[in-house]
């Protein structure tokens, strides 16, 4: 029985070569399905009518009779075969499909057994078939296998190695206890076995390491992988693939951490070991690339990133004819990219894309999924769709703590999430500061050493504070934040900017310009040090420099920092429309206060029509601009423009942001 979605995909492939990237079971009680009814509507009854011939076949496609497992006699008919689809037509009541077995997959099944052996040594073709199974996300069918196995052990295998699939099986499937259980299992026999098999042990601690790791238990992972690092170090080649393995995980450490230029040399250093191993495209290749391509989307470096990502698709692609959950990870960094550059139509199909294919691969549920409903929460945020952001970002953090137990570090960053919509998008300040303080003492709680996620939320605590006007306490909060950072990091590290910044903002709130300038100086210089030439915020932190000039009526200085800020956009951040449009906006404000009214006009006016059309949703700026025009046009004494523009702020105003009245007002 197959979904009519899969018989209409079929249907539609008529003619071309289909990879089943499965294994069928051939049930030999077919021949009952001309008498039985079709009991659920949903699916449709099929007949693989499937032509092999085995003296082309190569050695390697294996059948293997399961004859044991069930009454049914089912029989597990290939891995990795490709076929071509001949035709479907319609046999009574049953859709008889012709195919015909090719040997497209003979590379990539060879490529595998030939890798496996490399790492394992003396692992059986019957083990190495089953972890197929499991890599292909073909996890129940691989469980049922490696049950089979431990069933009727025969002399010749390996328990311990089984036991490991096993283990990687509920790995795979987010069965962590599980998997933790069949590991353990694996790695005391090897402990227990004469000689012990201490080179073996390698890899089940790499694995309990992962397994903890996905558990949210960064720092207990790090000492099973440091442990695992030292074996490897001594039974095995600096250059093996094993070293690789070791390395990306310490860097994926790092990277929770937010130690992410030291997570970075570790995954180069992970990819240069990898592409001499398997001297070839490989899956190992293409994971790492992807780890490379989600540091560096934390560092801000847009550009270098999205070739790491398309080299890992490509991989991808050439292994995966149909979806698998690698291609999942990297389309939703891809997806968050674009979100980042503010390409919120792009981003959204891409999540609504990998939405289908991690709900088809984990219909029970699973933290990808939740991830997914992040980003797509995020979308809607920026697009000012504030109570289905929220709506979402809930149904996120509710899975996650079904999930989880009893705190994760990406449950903290779902709540900060929230508590940045309460804050900027429904203005509930009770809300927003409830939900930041959870976060908080989730953090102090259950990962005190990790001092930067706990300066993040003293960041956001203290904008709720800066929200409600009680700016000594946000100070207080912005500084407790700043020194934690310093102690964590040093005191030229660019994670130390936002919240210089952030105190430079209250500092100008409280007209302490000097201050102010003193502190916006300070986050340059560390960023013009790192030599972050395509980072984010340098653009923001030279309109802010800008802004606190132009409140100290110095215009020409002011000026001459709008203008680097617009052309550092243009140079390194041409997509970032939010900030070139600020930049504009705040041009022609100077030239106004200039009385250079033309130039301001046409400053404002680009400045609106590059927010109309990229960020038509940022209703309070759109509206601003048309404020900072009947302002131009007042003071030319061109009233009924001036009207007009007026009118136009304040019919956004009423609609989208009563609370901005005031200021027009005043």
């Amino acid at each position: 029985k197959i979904s009519k979605n899969e018989f209409n995909y079929l249907k539609e492939n008529q003619g071309k070569l289909l990879s089943i990237k499965g294994f069928l079971f051939l049930n030999s009680l077919s021949t009952k399905l001309t008498t039985e009814s079709i009991e659920n509507k949903d699916l449709i009854d099929v007949v693989l009518q499937i032509e092999c011939n085995l003296k082309e076949m190569p050695n390697n496609h294996i059948f293997i009779d399961l004859s044991r497992l069930n009454e049914k006699k089912e029989v597990l008919f290939d891995l990795n075969t490709t076929f071509r689809l001949e035709s479907i037509h319609q046999d009574k009541q049953i859709w008889l499909i012709k195919m015909i077995a090719t040997n497209d997959g003979e590379l990539i099944i060879k490529k595998y057994i030939e890798d496996t052996h490399r790492q394992i040594e003396n692992v059986s073709i019957s083990i190495i078939f089953g972890k197929l199974m499991c890599d292909m996300n073909e996890w129940n069918q691989s469980q049922k296998y490696f049950e089979f196995l431990m069933n009727g052990l025969s002399c010749n295998e390996d328990l311990a190695w089984i036991e490991h699939s096993m283990g990687q099986v509920y790995h795979w499937k987010g069965e962590w206890n599980e998997a933790r259980i069949f590991y353990d299992r694996a790695y005391d026999r090897m402990m227990k076995a004469d000689p012990v098999r201490m080179k073996d042990s390698a890899l089940v601690l790499t694995n309990i390491g992962e397994v903890l790791h996905l558990q949210g238990k960064y720092e207990e992972s790090y000492e099973f992988h440091e442990k695992a690092l030292t074996i490897i170090k001594q039974y095995y080649s600096p250059n093996h693939a094993y070293m690789a393995n070791s390395l990306e995980n310490i860097a994926r450490i790092h990277r929770r951490r937010l130690r992410n230029d030291e997570a970075l040399i570790g995954l180069r250093e992970a990819l240069r070991i990898r592409e001499a191993y398997y001297n070839d495209y490989h899956v190992d290749i293409a994971m790492n690339l992807n780890q490379i391509g989600n540091t560096l989307l934390c560092q801000g470096d847009y550009n270098e990133m999205f070739g790491y990502l398309n080299r890992a698709m490509s991989i991808y692609e050439k292994y995966y004819q149909s979806d698998h959950i690698y291609m999942v990870e990297t389309l939703q960094t891809i997806a968050y990219l674009l979100y980042q550059q503010e390409k919120f139509d792009e981003s959204f199909n891409i999540y609504q894309r990998i939405m289908r294919m991690a709900r088809n691969i984990y219909p029970s549920g699973h933290f990808i999924i939740a991830e997914i409903l992040l980003g797509i929460a995020n979308i809607r945020n920026e697009q000012g769709m504030y109570d289905e952001s929220l709506e979402l970002y809930q149904q996120a953090v509710i899975m996650l703590m079904n999930y989880y137990s009893p705190a994760h570090l990406d449950i903290v960053y779902f709540l900060n999430c929230i508590g940045d919509v309460q804050l900027h998008g429904k203005v509930d300040y009770e809300k927003a500061l409830e939900v930041h303080q959870q976060a908080l003492t989730m953090l102090e709680t259950y990962y005190p050493s990790y001092s930067s996620h706990i300066a993040n939320c003293l960041n956001r605590i203290g904008n709720v504070k800066k929200a409600r006007n009680q700016n000594n306490e946000a100070l207080d909060y912005y500084n407790r934040a700043l020194k934690l950072q310093k102690d964590y990091f040093s005191s030229d590290h660019i994670q130390l900017t936002s919240t210089i910044i952030n105190i430079a903002h209250i500092f100008f709130i409280q007209r302490n310009y000097d201050e102010a300038l003193e502190a916006l100086e300070q986050a340059l210089l560390i960023e013009r040090k790192q030599n972050v030439s395509n980072h984010i915020n340098m653009g923001t932190t030279l309109n802010n420099i800008g802004n606190v000039l132009f409140s100290q009526n110095k215009f020409d200085q002011a000026l001459e920092f709008y203008q680097q800020s617009l052309t550092f956009s243009k140079q390194f951040d041409s997509l970032n429309y939010t900030t070139m449009s600020t930049t504009l906006w705040n041009i022609g404000n100077v030239l106004c206060a200039q009385k250079k009214y033309t130039e301001a006009f046409s400053f404002q006016q680009k400045s609106l029509n590059m927010r109309e059309i990229y960020d038509p949703l940022n209703y309070t700026q759109i509206a601003s601009n048309f404020n900072s025009i009947g302002t131009i046009r007042n003071n030319e004494g061109n009233y009924d423009e001036a009207l007009i523009h007026y009118q136009k702020a304040l019919t956004i105003y009423e609609n989208y942001c009563p609370s901005c009245l005031q200021d027009m007002i005043v």
